[in-house]
């Protein structure tokens, strides 16, 4: 049996560490791409920069909106099993994370202006980010939808809760509609101020990401959930089912046998 043993303090380490890096990476290579009109790097450019599909980064956070997914299912799990109120709201949390993920990989929001001739909605500012209207629109009747679910929850959890959202959306809504409105503009240098912008709001993305996954891991801690998977795996391909080994792993141990133990490991 395969045990994984992991703490709080690890995994909050793990998840801005790697936020950190990938930013710096991304800023120094556009900055470096910028100054010397991307001589000799551009492969590089396109793995590290944040702006850039299906790289590094895209990795990352496809991954990391996949961890908050199943997250949101180790606690959707325990209250369905204690029968709590409202305990459907955190599978559809979990679903939605999951429709993101799927979005960041295939980069789906970024044919919403095709919408447009349907709908006939865009502000004239937003011709270059069309998704965000959308977007906004989406992130407003989630919000209201998920009330009653923050309502229940610890004031400090809320407020972590509250914070990711703030600075997730403040990224992919906020920075997102300036980067547009400077493209909208007459400004000489709109496209450099965009591209750097650009930077930001998808770094601000990863870090809301990144605070959400802490709150959730604290949460799971909170409540000493634990998750347990089994599996059987065939020692040959002759052999029969019947042969199998069965194995067990518990993935992962998240709560130690205390509170104050696993806030400290």
């Amino acid at each position: 049996m395969t045990r994984i043993d992991l703490g709080y303090r690890r995994f909050v380490i793990a998840e801005f560490a790697i936020v950190a890096a990938l930013f710096a990476a991304s800023l120094v290579i556009t900055t470096y791409s910028y100054l010397t009109s991307g001589t000799g790097l551009e492969a590089v450019h396109r793995l590290l920069e944040l702006g850039t599909e299906a790289n590094l980064p895209t990795f990352w956070s496809t991954f990391n909106l996949l961890v908050a997914a199943l997250l949101l299912l180790v606690i959707a799990g325990s209250q369905r099993a204690a029968r709590a109120p409202r305990w459907q709201l955190w599978f559809v949390l979990a679903g939605g994370l999951a429709l993101m993920a799927v979005d960041e990989a295939a980069g789906l929001h970024e044919n919403a202006s095709l919408f447009q001739g349907y709908t006939g909605a865009l502000v004239p500012v937003l011709q270059h980010n069309a998704w965000v209207l959308y977007g906004a629109i989406v992130a407003v009747v989630v919000g209201v939808a998920m009330i009653p679910l923050l309502a229940s929850l610890p004031r400090d959890t809320q407020l972590r809760f509250l914070l990711a959202g703030f600075v997730f959306l403040g990224g992919a809504l906020g920075l997102e509609a300036a980067a547009g409105a400077v493209l909208y503009s007459w400004v000489e240098a709109r496209d450099d101020i965009e591209l750097f912008l650009r930077q930001f709001e998808e770094g601000a993305e990863m870090l809301g990401i990144a605070i959400f996954n802490v709150a959730l891991f604290r949460e799971i801690v909170r409540r000493e959930l634990s998750v347990n998977v089994s599996f059987s795996a065939a020692v040959g391909e002759s052999e029969a089912a019947s042969d199998a080994v069965p194995r067990h792993i518990d993935v992962p141990r998240i709560a130690p046998r205390t509170h104050d133990e696993a806030l400290s490991g």
